[in-house]
């Protein structure tokens, strides 16, 4: 389930359903939606690229989780790096999304600037 990292409110809505759903014994996997989890970059340990001292995308993470129940930063993240074919085939998944992406690109550049799409974090839920 996205892990609403920017507040999106369909985002939240599938978030609490996926809460839920673990407060029932099932298992959950959020993701970090992209790209509005990244509208202050990746933070440093997804990219391995120094931190920007002047943004700090992990705040704004939590203070989006804040009332969930979920604390990332107690989380054993899951960071793939997607290799050059995996990266086209998903630039290829988002470009079918013919409504929503040049929305998507105006906001945040995420066809032109291939270090949004590059990584996906995951975060499973105990």
């Amino acid at each position: 389930a996205p892990a609403a990292l920017d507040g999106h409110r369909d985002h939240r809505l599938v978030r609490a359903a996926a809460l839920a759903l673990r407060g029932a014994g099932r298992t959950v996997v959020l993701y970090a939606d992209v790209p509005h989890a990244t509208q202050h970059g990746w933070p440093a340990w997804v990219t391995g690229a120094p931190a920007d001292p002047h943004l700090d995308p992990e705040a704004l993470w939590s203070f989006h989780l804040q009332g969930t129940g979920v604390d990332l930063a107690a989380l054993s993240p899951r960071v793939h790096d997607l290799d050059l074919p995996e990266l086209e085939r998903k630039r290829a998944a988002v470009e079918e999304y013919r409504t929503q992406v040049p929305a998507l690109e105006w906001e945040s550049g995420m066809l032109s600037r291939p270090e949004v799409l590059r990584y996906e974090v995951l975060w499973p839920l105990s």
